[in-house]
């Protein structure tokens, strides 16, 4: 538009220009003064006929110079037409004087002639002066229209000269001035003038102004191939493929934003109307890809639009769904990474719509049916649009490692939306039971892609398997979190349903992903010994108390370490395939826990075995820290003669000094429970400590360990074990003085003292100082 009026007021004759509109003015002006003096008695048709005698004349003299002056002459013709246009339609609209058959052939007539003579004389000036006249006509004549149809039918016929012009001539001036005087004048209108019950007159010319401004570009199309990269193409099409349907939609908000079901009318012909586009411009069979595009992403995107005018959010979102899934077909299979992008983002709109949909109507109405509902349906739908979509990307052209990485979200997508209808169902339907459900219902559908990826020959499936292994883990942990044991509420059918499809899977791909093997296989064991654990514990504690349910844990994950150690020779699949990764990583980890676990069980625990009586040592829970000792011990000589690969420096270490101290922990926390069972003195740290028994019992204690350190020292001649105890014997002496002395009554003093005495005299007997390690000679 501002192109336009630059040229006019810049190009050809613009004095005539000019002349020719203020010559208009002035007439009117004399007339009407003649009128009011008196001089002559003007009628309306008198005026009328004058001013369209004014045009004609005109268009004469335009005639006779468009040869002779070319310029000259087609001002004076533009001038003309638009004389005519105005004086036609204020004859028949402002003062009805006209009728409206006659006004419609003088409309028709002077249209046709402008078009004929702009193209005769291929004037664009000409062209756009006749169209300028003819939309400013209803304009400058009648502001006051109370017949909408009237000013509608004289658009109608103004583009549709705009239209049969655009078939001989291309002039973009021409086209985007109808374009913006239509519209921008029916916009107004309806903002400013439209009831609402003028809709069904006003709709058809609504529609055939759409229609018109959509057949401009394929007209074009059909003289010449678009380009997208000549700016003089994009400038003036680019509007019309573009921004027509966009306006079209908010001037039919406008216009049956009111009505039940005319946006979705409205927006499903306008997706006809793009599709036909699209259509008409392929089969030109010129190079128009782009065009064709265009209208055919137009078309789409108006079915998307239609749809939730139509439907609810439910059907909307599967429909697009189904929409984005054809777009990215149609993407893929021929590199359009625009048409696939359209395709995703209209499944990313689906999914957003489902999830608010869901989260107004969750839970489920009382009437829902299980599956047969369109909540699970719809989810169901929106899932396998993203599989598909993956498996598209993933055998479609790829043409960067951007479509793999689409391939993955797609997937990803799709599987997500699976497991979140399959638990909504689960949730609403199986409420007593849901996290075994869950749990069910979650690996079977990762066990089951990941077993269909071979047959499928889409590898990107394999993986899922690997996600079985953290959702045991998660599982477990819940269950121990929110439930009394991991069997309940039918975790006794879970849970063997999971670890055989587990280990089903791990054997399915055995040897296919040797590192991610070493990890969910180790995995796998680690998860089986908590599940053992804590449901040993359970049905133990059902029958038995005290210390019993955890030793009773314990033990069970001691059996399941040593019957994989021993397995690891004879079970061929998966424990001597994969003997390494048991072993070390397996075994290792599960006896590590096991040992710190036990370890706070003797610090905490007063090891009551009710109903047997406690003794020292052969007790439930000091027997199940020996055992545990000698599975430990099992695993060290196992593991060296494996080579411990990764592991060496802890196996092949010298564990003797932590068996040293830990023994002595071991003995002293015995000898705590010991006190506290045999003599009644309460199990917590201040009874303890004050307790002459138990200062008592510990320094003789220790003195023992300290004089069985020395004597050992000196029968290997190993002086650094001989100074241990003589350091642990030096604790003792020190405790004597600041504790044993201060705190125990005379008869433990006493005892203790001459007991420490005699056994140091002993060791000064049996365990003298071993003679120094002769220094090596630095020469040799």
């Amino acid at each position: 538009m501002t192109s336009a009026a630059k040229d006019w007021v810049s190009t050809g004759n613009v004095p005539v220009k000019v002349g020719v509109l203020v010559s208009l003015v002035g007439m009117g002006l004399l007339i009407r003064e003649a009128d009011e003096r008196g001089l002559i008695t003007v009628t309306v048709e008198m005026a009328l006929i004058a001013v369209a005698v004014f045009g004609a004349a005109l268009l004469i003299t335009g005639w006779q110079f468009r040869r002779s002056r070319p310029t000259y002459g087609l001002s004076l013709l533009g001038g003309g037409i638009a004389v005519l246009y105005l004086t036609t339609y204020a004859a028949f609209a402002g003062y009805d004087v006209l009728a409206a058959p006659l006004a419609l052939v003088f409309v028709v007539v002077i249209t046709a002639g402008a078009g004929l003579i702009a193209i005769v004389q291929d004037s664009r000036v000409l062209a756009v002066l006749g169209i300028i006249g003819g939309f400013l006509a209803p304009v400058l004549s009648y502001t006051q229209p109370e017949d909408h149809v009237v000013v509608f039918t004289f658009y109608a016929i103004l583009n549709a000269a705009i239209v049969w012009i655009a078939w001989y001539k291309v002039w973009p001036e021409l086209t985007l001035l109808g374009f913006g005087f239509t519209f921008g004048v029916t916009v107004y209108w309806l903002v400013s003038r439209h009831l609402e019950e003028d809709w069904t007159t006003t709709e058809p010319f609504v529609a055939l102004f759409l229609a018109m401004y959509t057949a401009i570009p394929v007209l074009f199309a059909a003289r010449k191939t678009f380009d997208v990269k000549r700016v003089a193409d994009v400038s003036w099409l680019a509007p019309l493929s573009l921004g027509t349907p966009f306006i079209g939609l908010g001037v039919h908000q406008l216009l049956l934003g009111h009505t039940e079901h005319g946006m979705s009318i409205s927006t499903a012909g306008a997706a006809l109307l793009y599709a036909t586009a699209a259509l008409a411009t392929q089969r030109i069979g010129r190079q128009n890809k782009e065009l064709v595009v265009a209208y055919a992403g137009l078309a789409v995107v108006f079915i998307a639009i239609a749809i939730p005018f139509a439907f609810d959010t439910y059907y909307s979102s599967t429909a697009w769904a189904g929409q984005g899934v054809l777009l990215l077909w149609i993407g893929s299979r021929k590199a359009q990474w625009l048409t696939a992008s359209a395709g995703g983002a209209l499944q990313v709109l689906a999914g957003f719509a489902m999830a608010l949909h869901l989260n107004d109507r969750l839970p489920y109405p009382q009437e829902e049916q299980p599956i047969a509902n369109k909540y699970f349906l719809g989810t169901v739908l929106i899932a396998a649009a993203g599989i598909v979509s993956g498996l598209q990307l993933q055998r479609g052209r790829k043409q960067a490692a951007f479509d793999s990485i689409a391939a993955w979200v797609a997937l990803v997508w799709g599987v997500g939306w699976w497991l979140v209808a399959g638990n909504l169902e689960i949730d609403y339907h199986i409420p007593s039971a849901q996290l075994s459900a869950s749990f069910l219902f979650v690996v079977l559908s990762l066990g089951l892609a990941s077993y269909s990826a071979r047959r499928l020959r889409w590898m990107n499936l394999a993986a899922w398997g690997a996600l079985i292994l953290p959702t045991m883990a998660v599982v477990l942990g819940v269950s121990l979190g929110t439930q009394s044991h991991p069997f309940a509420l039918y975790g006794w059918l879970a849970w063997p349903v999971v670890l055989a499809a587990n280990y089903a899977l791990l054997h399915n791909y055995s040897g296919d992903h040797p590192r991610f093997e070493q990890l969910l296989h180790p995995g796998s064991l680690w998860v089986l010994s908590v599940l053992v654990g804590a449901e040993v514990h359970w049905q133990v504690d059902q029958a038995a108390d005290e210390v019993w349910p955890i030793v009773s844990a314990c033990l069970a994950g001691m059996i399941l370490a040593s019957g994989t150690l021993w397995g690891s020779r004879a079970l061929k699949w998966p424990l001597r395939s994969h003997r390494p990764a048991y072993l070390l990583f397996g075994v290792g980890p599960v006896l590590a826990g096991l040992s710190v676990a036990v370890a706070i069980l003797l610090f905490i625990s007063d090891g009551d075995p009710t109903p047997l009586r406690y003794v020292p040592v052969l007790n439930p829970l000091e027997l199940t820290a020996i055992v545990l000792l000698a599975v430990s011990l099992m695993w060290r000589r196992t593991a060296a003669a494996e080579g411990a690969r990764g592991l060496q420096g802890f196996v092949e270490a010298s564990w003797v000094p932590a068996l040293v101290a830990a023994g002595t922990v071991f003995a002293t926390l015995a000898a705590v429970r010991t006190v506290h069972h045999w003599g009644d003195v309460p199990f917590d740290s201040d009874s303890m400590f004050d307790s002459t028994a138990l200062q008592t019992s510990l320094s003789i204690l220790w003195t023992v360990i300290a004089l069985s350190a020395m004597v050992e020292g000196v029968r290997r001649g190993r002086r650094p074990v001989w100074i241990a105890g003589a350091s642990f014997m030096g604790v003792v002496v020190i405790k004597l003085f600041l504790i044993d002395l201060r705190n125990q009554d005379t008869v433990g003093r006493v005892v203790s003292f001459i007991a420490v005495g005699i056994l140091l005299l002993i060791v000064g007997y049996l365990a003298p100082v071993p003679p120094a390690e002769p220094a090596v000679d630095r020469a040799e």
